[in-house]
């Protein structure tokens, strides 16, 4: 235990790794998760999913502000690649 959570360990990972801190990178930061120790990243991303299973932790997370933007309604794994395919076909008609 301690200070610790997903937002401050991903701050300290772009620090180290890309030399930018999460607030810098917030705004280019698609976050998926589907929990509730998920919070501390749906709420510094600029893009933020839930998958599916995080229903049951959506009020506690909207009551502390942290609430991803989007669920989709795939669970897990299955979330995560709705995710991708929604993002490859943005980019895929952003480029036409």
């Amino acid at each position: 235990k301690g200070p610790f959570n997903k937002a401050s360990m991903v701050d300290r990972l772009l620090r180290e790794q890309a030399g930018v801190s999460l607030d810098d990178a917030s705004a280019t930061l698609c976050y998926v998760g589907d929990s509730t120790n998920d919070g501390s990243l749906f709420c510094r991303a600029a893009l933020s999913v839930g998958v599916q299973n995080v229903a049951p932790h959506l009020p506690a997370l909207s009551a502390l502000g942290q609430a991803p933007r989007f669920v989709v309604d795939a669970p897990g794994g299955h979330g995560f690649a709705q995710v991708v395919d929604a993002l490859l076909s943005a980019r895929a008609a952003a480029t036409r």
